[in-house]
């Protein structure tokens, strides 16, 4: 072998070394992290030692009630900068996109991936982040923000990048079934549903889109399921237990669907699923659970058997339609798994979370930052550059005109605040 190609060899194993130990110190990090977070669920800096300082924005254009979010990439951009995270931006334009996005940042070496937007799209973030050491970041824009608030991420704007810019770091959980039908697994967050609840998701979505021409052949369909005999088995126990139901439902956080708390008992880093089998339940009488879930005032009764398990596997004798955080993916048979402690994120003091930092480091850990202006570095420039496009498209168009507007009557409400106070 000659000289050269011997020092090229010595220098490809030097490079290799040195990865293995760069994998093998992050790990030991890992390690005390987990080890740590039994006492303390608080770890500063990110949960494997890494300053929270870059960040992958992944911004949904159209979450929220007027569906307007790309309004404020601009502002998000700074307010990410006062805390010194320094943010490039992609615009999220389907799921699978911003899943990619999202696995490729962590791979990529981000410490700090960030989703804008509402459950939908935090959904494909949290899956392309899943068994790496990428911290998820969630700015809430959506409409119901079930995750956001199941982890205890404030929904004022400052405050919940503050929260992500403090470093409070949770591992949670992540559902995962495997259903027939399915081209793939898939995961959620919130909830998965066997049974009408899950027939009727894709005429709520539909609804929503404005789509109506489905409606004629599934909302039929929906309403005309009736109870089947159903076998659910837990954690592989045997014998399965058995019920005539409408409706199996596996949490994985307590709130789902529009802002309800559907499962009080479920939380996010606990390592189980929480399941509800309504027996012999009838198509009226779920309809009113919903109505009073909606309200607040449901309660539990004798006819809803509820379990906690690791793994879930649901047979009917007829086949019912399978759904993972609202998005219809198969049929029956079907099976549920938890994945424990898979995904880091940025949490406080969420009604889903078993193990929560004290309030008094949360409250100190969302303390705004001063945004100044003139301060902007070549980093933030450019973020803010690449958003622009999508933020200023024609300058008569009547998303320009409505931005003018905001920024007039915002100025016109400050001049008279400072009137006022002089």
């Amino acid at each position: 072998m000659k000289r050269r190609d011997l020092q090229r060899q010595r220098r490809r194993l030097a490079k290799r070394v040195a990865r293995a130990n760069d994998t093998l110190a992050a790990r030991l990090v890992e390690l005390r992290h987990l080890e740590e977070a039994h006492e303390a669920p608080v770890a500063l800096d990110g949960a494997r030692g890494k300053k929270l300082s870059r960040a992958l924005l992944i911004i949904n254009t159209k979450s929220g009630p007027n569906n307007d979010s790309i309004l404020r990439v601009k502002e998000i951009v700074q307010r990410l900068a006062a805390h010194g995270i320094k943010a490039d931006v992609r615009v999220k334009l389907r799921k699978k996109y911003a899943r990619k996005d999202a696995r490729r940042a962590a791979k990529q070496g981000y410490p700090l991936v960030i989703a804008a937007g509402g459950d939908g799209t935090i959904a494909p973030v949290a899956e392309g982040l899943i068994g790496t050491d990428a911290v998820l970041g969630i700015i809430p824009l959506g409409t119901y923000n079930n995750v956001a608030t199941s982890l205890g991420v404030p929904t004022e704007l400052e405050a919940a990048i503050a929260l992500i810019a403090s470093g409070l770091v949770r591992a949670v959980d992540v559902g995962l079934v495997t259903a027939a039908g399915a081209n793939r697994p898939r995961t959620f967050l919130e909830m998965a549903l066997v049974g009408v609840s899950a027939a009727m998701m894709p005429v709520g979505q539909d609804v929503k889109a404005g789509k109506w021409r489905r409606l004629s052949t599934v909302l039929p369909a929906a309403i005309q399921m009736t109870p089947t005999s159903t076998e659910v088995r837990l954690d592989k126990v045997t014998p399965a237990r058995e019920a005539l139901t409408l409706l199996v439902e596996i949490a994985n956080a307590p709130r789902s669907g529009p802002g309800m708390i559907t499962s009080p008992a479920a939380r996010l880093d606990d390592g189980q699923l929480q399941v509800a089998i309504y027996d012999e339940h009838t198509q009226a009488s779920l309809a009113a659970r919903f109505v009073a879930l909606k309200m607040g005032m449901a309660a539990d009764d004798a006819g809803i058997e509820r379990a906690s398990a690791r793994r879930v596997d649901v047979r009917s004798a007829n086949a019912l339609p399978v759904v993972a955080d609202a998005k219809l993916i198969g049929h029956t048979p079907a099976r549920f798994e938890v994945l424990t402690g898979c995904l880091l994120v940025a949490a406080g003091l969420g009604i889903g979370l078993e193990q929560k930092p004290h309030p008094d480091v949360v409250a100190a850990a969302t303390v705004p930052a001063p945004v100044h202006e003139e301060e902007r570095d070549a980093a933030e420039a450019r973020a803010i550059a690449l958003a622009t496009p999508a933020v200023a498209p024609a300058k008569n168009g009547p998303l320009a005109i409505a931005a003018d507007a905001i920024g007039k009557a915002r100025d016109t409400i400050d001049n008279l605040r400072g009137a006022r106070d002089a």
